[in-house]
């Protein structure tokens, strides 16, 4: 996967948004070898494990940004369903690593689609992706990254977008690794702040 990458990136805010346009190539059969880990699609029996790797991923989004990231009550529930459907859904990207059997990072993408105006308006979208902390530092997120890319690549998409939590520092560095790039920030406001002070008059600030 060493072939090049050309970019074009969205950051959003309060998180950064991130995209790049894949240009590779790979023969991408149904699992890759790293380290000792099977990237793969996962099994059924799997999601369990992966449930449990977005319980902490959603734990952490909260804690840095509640506003935003807030979870409902029942959001395992509603997460494990829309996970079981992408496992057999021809416009997602479902990967794991696993170590004997056992998934310690994953990754979720779908094929998203902006308003029509734009020459790119049907991308990939990395959604969520985590590792569990005893497989950090050891590449395979860069790897289940650069297989996903690839993926999307075969599904005719030419380019991926993610988001960045902006209280991530170490995130954004590592997505550049990838071949990424900024592209766009999002920004937001509480409309309890927006109603106690917020310009509402349509003009400019004065500079």
């Amino acid at each position: 996967m060493r072939s090049r990458l050309r970019h074009i990136v969205q950051t959003v805010g309060r998180r950064w948004r991130i995209c790049v346009t894949p240009s590779i190539q790979e023969d991408n059969d149904h699992s890759v070898s790293f380290a000792g880990l099977q990237i793969r699609t996962p099994k059924a029996n799997e999601l369990a494990a992966v449930l449990s790797m977005v319980r902490k991923s959603c734990a952490l989004h909260q804690n840095w940004d509640p506003s935003k990231f807030a979870v409902v009550e029942d959001f395992t529930d509603k997460y494990g369903r829309w996970l079981r459907e992408r496992v057999n859904d021809p416009h997602s990207v479902f990967l794991v690593a696993a170590a004997d059997g056992q998934p310690v990072a994953f990754l979720i993408g779908t094929i998203d689609h902006g308003i029509p105006i734009y020459r790119v308006s049907t991308y990939g979208y990395i959604r969520d992706l985590w590792v569990e902390e005893s497989h950090r530092r050891t590449g395979i997120g860069r790897e289940i990254v650069k297989m996903a890319i690839a993926r999307f690549t075969q599904l005719g998409v030419e380019q991926v977008r993610l988001e960045v939590a902006a209280k991530n520092p170490s995130a954004r560095p590592f997505f550049e690794s990838c071949g990424f790039r900024i592209s766009a920030i999002e920004m937001l406001i509480e409309q309890e702040a927006d109603i106690h002070g917020a310009n509402h008059s349509g003009s400019e600030p004065s500079r």
